[in-house]
């Protein structure tokens, strides 16, 4: 997860809030979005299914209370409600703005309640008063279950309430006394479900940040365990995660790649006479050097241990390496020679070797760092204070006969 300060800034801002709102401030709104998108599509499917059957199911209801219109019923469920519905939980298979997304789920649902009371309304039976109270569940269901964000609840509910008190008011064989007391149960589960509905997503919303804030601070500590303290560069565990990344597991880059290793010339030495804070000092002034001179690019600096340094040369060739390592070669012995030069010690300088591996090699990532350590000892061997190749230390291999 990328961390950004304003990310952290944000939560932060959010947890601080006496009360948790039902929209974040962007950016933020727009990640909880992104985040939950995926497992709310899921959620909206599953409930909308099992909604399906039981809006089919309750045929029977229509058969033992409205008999008369069952052939409506019928037509009316699995003719239009079931394609309807059918076609909304089909979107839910797409990506889609979450306004959309919980409006269609809206009008599925006020789809539901206006053909429950349109059959009560169409029936003649003595018993079709008793066919509307399953409008209740839509309610519940919308609201508790579905869990529809509290905006779009809210309007499915005075919709739902809505078209229920016209309802009633068309049963003319409902006493009024009868059509009050429906009112107020219907009135009194919305209030509910809506109650609940918010502390629901206001909830939902603030283990959302408590999560996202532990996230944080599992990437930041992450981050932290591959960065070593005293030159700030990466060490060998970010080294690990990169070539996963970078390196195939059949044993080769993925893109042409040099590898090079830096070795700080008679470090012992300085360190034994000057002493471990002077030689921790140098260090972190040619690991400040380094990433100086790798600003800007896809390039990559670990600290290899002790005073050797690892550069990872991303899609440059082999005389495109040499020249990079060389410039940080120069850099050292230039900017350091001011500085840290003593009566035993006129500069600080560094020897390196480089190594080049590209797809088709099929070389490991080991061998790989062992041949620009073979071309770091034979630059060490020829004097120090330069940059040697594999080719290089080859090449001198055979004019010393080696």
């Amino acid at each position: 997860m990328h961390i950004s300060k304003s990310l952290v800034a944000d939560v932060a801002h959010e947890l601080e809030r006496e009360r948790i709102a039902l929209t974040f401030e962007e950016p933020l709104e727009t990640r909880y979005e992104q985040d939950n998108e995926a497992s709310r599509r899921h959620q909206l499917l599953v409930c909308g299914f099992i909604a399906l059957a039981t809006c089919n199911f309750f045929l029977v209801s229509d058969w033992l209370l409205v008999p008369e219109i069952f052939t409506s019923a019928v037509l009316v469920r699995v003719g239009i409600i079931t394609p309807l519905a059918l076609a909304v939980l089909f979107s839910l298979f797409f990506k889609q703005k979450s306004s959309i997304r919980e409006a269609s789920q809206v009008v599925i649902c006020t789809a539901v309640s206006a053909s429950v009371l349109y059959l009560t309304l169409l029936g003649d039976s003595q018993l079709k008063g008793f066919h509307h109270f399953c409008i209740v569940l839509v309610v519940i269901f919308t609201n508790v279950v579905q869990r529809l964000r509290f905006p779009y609840a809210a309007i499915s509910t005075i919709i739902t309430f809505f078209l229920y008190c016209t309802a009633l008011f068309y049963l003319q064989s409902f006493p009024v006394e009868v059509k009050i007391t429906a009112v107020m149960i219907m009135a009194g589960a919305a209030v509910f479900t809506l109650i609940a509905n918010y502390s629901l997503e206001k909830q939902f919303r603030r283990t959302y940040l408590f999560s996202l804030r532990d996230q944080i601070r599992n990437d930041e500590l992450n981050l932290l365990s591959q960065i070593d303290p005293l030159t700030r560069l990466k060490n060998r565990r970010g080294l690990e995660l990169l070539m996963s990344e970078f390196w195939s597991e059949t044993g080769a880059p993925v893109q042409p790649t040099c590898i090079a290793l830096i070795d700080v010339d008679h470090f012992k030495s300085y360190n034994d006479n000057h002493g471990h804070l002077a030689g921790d000092q140098c260090l972190g002034a040619v690991a400040d050097i380094i990433r100086g001179e790798l600003r800007g690019t896809r390039h990559q600096a670990f600290r290899y241990g002790g005073e050797e340094f690892l550069l990872v040369l991303l899609d440059v060739r082999l005389e495109d390496g040499i020249a990079i390592v060389e410039q940080i070669r120069k850099a050292v012995e230039g900017s350091l020679k001011d500085r840290w030069s003593t009566q035993s010690f006129k500069a600080i300088t560094v020897s390196a070797g480089v190594a080049y591996a590209e797809p088709e090699d099929q070389i490991e990532f080991e061998l790989c760092i062992s041949n620009a350590d073979a071309a770091l000892y034979a630059a060490k061997d020829a004097g120090r204070n330069r940059v040697m190749s594999l080719n290089d230390w080859e090449a001198q291999k055979i004019v010393c006969g080696g």
